[in-house]
């Protein structure tokens, strides 16, 4: 059993690197080659720039990675006699499915953490580092710095306070629960402003209601406090600098966005959006999983004829092109709020598995 294990995750790792290579290949010089037709930076900036969003890529080309290693290694199997070798030497296709589902099992682990930690690490460094960087123009977008706390606040630092509020309603223009906080010279925070929402009114005005002021905080009384149910407020900031703030969620890691989901829900907006985002980082893995056992069918059948290197890549590309379009729909649609977010995010997948359950059970007789 030793070398059975031995031979079929040898080979199923070595068509899993090689996979992993020619895609990750192909990401490499697809994204060198039009950053240097932008001529936006150095080659430097360029590199480390594509280090920083390999962690994103690898959503992809892990899954795929999967499929072509279950697919390949089959092939290769098949085509050295060494599939009907190991059957007829009292190894069982039992036997052969165990490996690769524990193969797969850990490679699901690690596109979790991929996903769940390294990836919203990944985005915090290149913001800051885009930030500092002089020579990456093609890369800065304005806009506020903001940081996103699972607490479910927003956080950011304008030309004189800080503020914070939990959601920006993009429709409507409207900040929820806002806070300004004011500095005096000497750095001592003198002045509140506290509102349920804020409704973009005109160019910087915004119409706040349920504002409560607290006033001289940094005197040595106590502090005014003035309340009003409806009150102009001045920002520097206009609706187009609110826009892409929501990008920072993504910087925060699976826990944090579980938080920052269930903070979101109790304020009473649709969350569809980060629901989707969340249950994002368990369908990547889920699909590593499910591309590494769909292909498995091919072992009930290991004779060679009727294969050819040639169908098995053609189904990889038309496979592999057809679940992500449908795939990354259904994403779109549960982030609209025109799906149920776990539909969107688990629908796909969960077919796809329904199809593998099938196919075990119509060949449960021969995996003994």
């Amino acid at each position: 059993m030793q070398i059975f294990s031995q031979i079929v995750l040898g080979e199923w790792l070595r068509s899993f690197l090689k996979t992993f290579f020619v895609l990750f290949t192909i990401v490499f010089v697809g994204n060198i080659v039009s950053e240097f037709l932008r001529d936006a930076a150095s080659v430097e900036d360029i590199f480390q720039n594509f280090i920083l969003e390999v962690p994103q890529w690898m959503g992809k080309v892990v899954p795929i990675s999967c499929l072509g290693a279950s697919l390949f290694s089959i092939y290769k199997l098949k085509m050295t006699n060494a599939l009907i070798s190991l059957f007829s030497l009292g190894q069982t296709r039992k036997d052969f499915v165990l490996v690769i589902v524990s193969a797969a099992f850990f490679v699901v682990l690690i596109e979790f953490f991929i996903g769940g930690y390294i990836h919203p690490l990944s985005r915090i460094l290149r913001k800051d580092w885009i930030q500092k960087s002089s020579h990456f123009r093609g890369h800065k977008k304005g806009g506020l710095r903001t940081r996103t706390m699972s607490s479910g606040l927003i956080w950011y630092k304008s030309k004189n306070y800080f503020a914070h509020f939990s959601y920006y309603d993009r429709a409507m223009k409207k900040l929820n629960k806002l806070s300004i906080f004011y500095f005096s010279k000497n750095g001592l925070l003198n002045k509140i402003i506290r509102a349920d929402s804020a409704e973009h009114f005109k160019g910087e005005t915004w119409r706040a209601v349920k504002v409560v002021i607290y006033s001289f905080m940094d005197k040595k009384r106590f502090p005014e406090i003035k309340r009003f149910d409806d009150f102009l407020l001045t920002l520097s900031e206009d609706p187009s600098n609110f826009e892409n703030i929501e990008s920072d969620v993504h910087e925060l890691d699976v826990w944090e966005l579980k938080k920052y989901v269930q903070k979101v829900e109790k304020l009473g907006i649709d969350a569809s959006e980060f629901k989707v985002l969340f249950y994002e980082k368990f369908s990547t893995p889920l699909i590593c999983f499910i591309f590494s056992v769909m292909p498995l069918s091919g072992i009930f059948n290991p004779s060679r004829r009727g294969h050819s290197i040639g169908k098995t890549v053609i189904f990889l590309v038309v496979f592999t092109f057809a679940f992500w379009f449908m795939y990354s729909s259904t994403l779109t649609l549960g982030s609209n709020g025109k799906m149920t977010p776990i539909v969107g995010a688990f629908g796909v997948p969960v077919i796809c598995l329904i199809y593998v359950l099938i196919m075990a059970m119509k060949n449960r007789n021969l995996t003994e």
